[in-house]
């Protein structure tokens, strides 16, 4: 066992992966920050590094790998919408005008910008 070397363990889900870094089971995670800040919040968990081009407005002092040496390492988190096979086209085209429209909301942009 080399100590250099991370382990994947894969989880069932992100709650899962996190109740196994909070209890020890794992040592680290790559994880969003909305999910994980409750646990920084509380001094269960104790954040590294930003994974992204920019420290982030929520953890103002938390480099990035980049920062930390890591050059050129970048993973951004990417969310999604989808609907079953057959979904009509008059239904998906409204679920993108809400979506769009809640995503315009001042108050939106500024919790994904964290």
């Amino acid at each position: 066992f080399k100590q250099d070397v991370a382990l994947h363990i894969p989880a069932p889900g992100l709650a899962q992966a996190v109740t196994d870094l909070i209890t020890g089971r794992t040592q680290f995670i790559i994880s969003s920050i909305g999910v994980t800040s409750q646990h920084i919040a509380s001094g269960k968990l104790r954040p590294l590094a930003v994974t992204g081009p920019q420290r982030i407005k929520s953890f103002p002092d938390l480099p990035t790998m980049v920062e930390l040496g890591y050059r050129d390492f970048e993973i951004l988190a990417l969310s999604g919408l989808a609907a079953p096979v057959g979904t009509p086209d008059w239904i998906i085209a409204r679920v993108n005008e809400v979506v769009n429209e809640v995503l315009a909301e001042p108050e939106v942009q500024n919790r994904l910008q964290c």
